[in-house]
């Protein structure tokens, strides 16, 4: 599980997974998932597009 307090966290809950962010979080920015005890953390990156 994540080392910051968890009940400051903003996020979502879908198909089991939890879904979540920490506005003043370290970078890269980044989401993390929970599920069953499992923890993950992928970084998010921006894209941008030219029409």
């Amino acid at each position: 599980m994540c080392s910051n307090n968890q009940s400051n966290a903003n996020g979502v809950i879908f198909l089991g997974f939890r879904f979540y962010f920490f506005a003043n979080d370290h970078e890269p920015i980044h989401i993390h998932i929970d599920k069953d005890g499992s923890h993950a953390k992928f970084n998010l990156f921006r894209v941008h597009f030219k029409l």
